[in-house]
């Protein structure tokens, strides 16, 4: 149980890790479509 809790947690961070760089990505190509 405490294997999964920890797997559970670690894939949650993952996937908050995954959403902030795709949008930093996102905003990166905005940005310099913006600019070009």
């Amino acid at each position: 149980f405490v294997g999964n809790a920890v797997s559970g947690q670690l894939n949650l961070d993952r996937c908050k890790f995954w959403q902030l760089t795709s949008q930093l990505l996102a905003l990166d190509v905005c940005l310099s479509d913006a600019f070009a």
